[in-house]
Order: C-alpha cells, then sequence, then structure tokens
C-alpha cells in the first residue's frame, strides 16, 4: 500500500511517500500551504495513495489542544473530504529537529534547509510509522 505523509504547516507543507510493500519512507517535496491539497489530489491519483499519516504536534507539557492543533484537526477534515483518504493522526514531536540534525550533517544550513526540512520530517513521521507496523 502507498502511503502518503504530511508535515502540515500553514505556510509550508512537508511531503513524504513511501511504501508498505518495503516499509521505506521517502522525502517527497515541500509546498506552499496554499494550494497543497490539489497537489495532494493529484499524488492520489498518480501515486496510487491509499492512507494519510498527517503529523499531530502534540504537547509534552499539557492534555489540552493548542490552536494550531485544533486547525490541524480541521485540516484533517478538509483532507479526508477532499481526497476520501484515510487520515491517521501522528504525532510529530522532535521530527522538524531531527531534519534540522540531518540537514546539518549533510553539511546544509541555514536557509538552505528551508524547502527541505518539511519533507524531512514528514518522512521521519511515516518512517516512524512503518518501523512501528512492524
Amino acid at each position: 500500500m502507498r502511503i502518503i505523509a504530511i508535515d502540515m504547516g500553514f505556510s509550508r507543507v512537508g511531503i513524504a511517500i513511501g511504501s508498505t510493500e518495503i516499509g521505506i519512507a521517502f522525502p517527497y517535496d515541500t509546498i506552499a500551504y496554499d494550494g497543497y491539497i490539489e497537489a495532494i489530489q493529484h499524488l492520489v491519483q498518480t501515486e496510487k495513495i491509499e492512507k494519510c499519516i498527517l503529523g499531530n504536534p502534540e504537547s509534552l507539557f499539557t492534555d489540552e489542544l493548542s490552536e494550531h492543533q485544533e486547525k490541524i484537526f480541521e485540516e484533517k477534515e478538509y483532507i479526508q473530504r477532499s481526497t476520501s483518504l484515510e487520515v491517521i493522526m501522528w504525532n510529530e514531536q522532535f521530527t522538524t529537529q531531527l531534519a534540522e540534525r540531518q540537514l546539518l550533517e549533510m553539511g546544509i544550513s541555514g536557509k538552505k534547509q528551508k524547502g527541505k526540512k518539511d519533507a524531512l520530517a514528514a518522512c521521519a513521521m511515516l518512517q516512524e510509522y512503518f518501523d512501528m507496523q512492524k
């Protein structure tokens, strides 16, 4: 099964794609928030995506939903309505920090990270999902 992972930001959206058959996630792209749903719909068609993993910015310190989390849950509903995909919320804590560290280790820093770290964060989230399924 092909799965898409989304690291939702309200300026940039990181996307990763992977397959349950091989259990490996690949960073796909970082796109602008405006119009992201059309890009997702296109990927669902062209890549035969069957499921979506959506990053949930859970808090370590409270059980209450933040304003950002509430917006993410609204986006979940929007993605489900727009694509008919099953959308699974996934804890995305520390995925951006992990992506930044990976980019630094590759010698990519500062502004050059901007277009890459969101897709890498989505990739980390999807890989964690695959690993938890084993």
